[in-house]
């Protein structure tokens, strides 16, 4: 199992919604991946269109129990 979390910076945005994190879980990379973002842009609370934003992606594996 896969865990991703994503850190974003909007600039376009003010005060605390300009930095974001969102986290995912999937069993390979896209899919945690796809999760994370999609939990990104769940807790910006304003409905924008962005032209531009950074982000930083960390992958980590989760260790199963029992092996």
């Amino acid at each position: 199992m896969k865990v991703v979390n994503v850190q974003a910076t909007f600039p376009q945005l003010k005060g605390g919604n300009a930095c974001q994190q969102g986290r995912g879980e999937g069993f390979n990379v896209t899919s945690a991946t796809r999760a994370a973002i999609a939990d990104l842009f769940k807790r910006i609370k304003v409905r924008k269109t962005f032209t531009e934003f950074s982000a930083k992606f960390q992958v980590r594996e989760l260790e199963e129990e029992g092996k």
